[in-house]
């Protein structure tokens, strides 16, 4: 899951700690086998009737 985040923007808009304290826990529950990750996407279209 951690290639899906771009490190330039993560340091941008994260703080350093909060960061680090993400990505650790990410990893971790990696290592437990525990970890789970969800990727929710909604797409919508639409037309304009015709007049």
């Amino acid at each position: 899951m951690v290639p899906f985040f771009d490190p330039h923007a993560l340091e941008i808009c994260v703080e350093p700690d909060l960061r680090r304290r993400f990505l650790d826990s990410v990893h971790e529950s990696a290592r437990r086998g525990d970890f789970l990750f969800a990727f929710t996407m909604w797409i919508t279209m639409g037309r304009v009737a015709s007049a």
